[in-house]
């Protein structure tokens, strides 16, 4: 690759891959974090985030991913430059650009408390108003009632719930 060559789109994407493989061979917080991300997002799946909720889940993610690899960039160049040999001004760009991930998985991580929060308090109380029903008609909590069956905005469980109706 020289400087003034221009690739073709099929050799730009290859080489894209081949930096996140390094990425992936060389990184090691990189790869905690690709597992994290992993599992943040099939968690986003399982609470069913709305689109909005993943969306903002997933450019979270991805700003966490990009600030690490723009790290790892920042490092590998830095080595090369000053040839590894210690500068005070390498040694505070480094701490900086280390910072950042830092700051951007802080920040992340406190917006993943809210939307898992929010909706962690949402299946709470929703959990609470079934239980309160059930307890409400004396419906033991084996007798097979199917909890999606409830209108929990509008509470009409009178009608939606057809054990209850039998005992009118």
């Amino acid at each position: 690759m020289t400087k003034f060559k221009s690739s073709g789109v099929k050799e730009s994407i290859s080489n894209a891959i081949h930096g996140l493989m390094l990425a992936i061979s060389s990184q090691r917080n990189f790869v905690i974090e690709l597992i994290i991300s992993a599992i943040v997002i099939i968690m986003g799946l399982l609470f069913r985030f709305s689109a909005t909720d993943m969306c903002i889940l997933i450019i979270m993610i991805a700003l966490v991913l990009i600030c690490e690899l723009l790290n790892s960039v920042i490092e590998f160049t830095l080595d090369a430059v000053y040839k590894n040999n210690y500068s005070r001004l390498v040694e505070m760009a480094k701490d900086m650009s280390a910072g950042m991930v830092l700051l951007i998985a802080c920040i992340s991580v406190l917006v993943g408390a809210i939307l898992f929060g929010s909706y962690s308090i949402k299946y709470y109380k929703e959990y609470m108003h079934y239980q309160k029903v059930l307890h409400t008609y004396n419906i033991p909590p084996s007798a097979g009632v199917d909890s999606n069956i409830i209108d929990y905005e509008n509470s009409n469980v009178e009608e939606k719930l057809p054990i209850l109706n039998k005992n009118k």
